[in-house]
């Protein structure tokens, strides 16, 4: 173990819900990737991923 001391680190203080970013930057890079996103899907609808199969890979499967 390390000598040095650091405080220790909560995983609460990671799961606390943050507020929305306002960088502008962000926001409009955000929504190019979600427009993106979209037409991608509309545009080939066979290639999209099933919702089922992102839940199985994430455990929230019903």
């Amino acid at each position: 173990m390390s000598e040095t001391d650091t405080p220790p680190d909560d995983i609460q203080d990671f799961l606390q819900p943050g507020a929305p970013s306002r960088d502008l930057e962000y926001l409009a890079w955000r929504e190019a990737r979600i427009k993106q996103a979209l037409e991608a899907d509309l545009a080939a609808p066979e290639q999209a991923v099933p919702q089922h199969v992102i839940w199985k890979k994430f455990g929230i499967e019903y």
